[in-house]
């Protein structure tokens, strides 16, 4: 019994882990999401869209707000 009671503690943590990072994934996908359709109507304005997602990814400046870090466009 107490071994299943200690189980059930370590998965809850984890689960509980894996959930915050999830979080932290979805919240940075929706900033670069919403930097890359600021970055989107900002060309549309000025009438000279550009001709691959690559090119608009460099020229956006990408990261994580969490983390800090850039993300590699490759």
């Amino acid at each position: 019994m107490a071994d299943d009671c200690s189980r059930c503690r370590e998965e809850l943590a984890r689960l509980t882990e894996e959930n915050a990072a999830l979080r932290r994934a979805a919240l940075a996908f929706g900033s670069l999401a919403e930097r890359l359709n600021l970055a989107l109507q900002e060309e549309r304005r000025r009438g000279q869209r550009p001709t691959s997602a690559r090119e608009t990814a460099e020229a956006i400046s990408v990261s994580t707000p969490a983390g800090g870090r850039r993300i590699a466009n490759h």
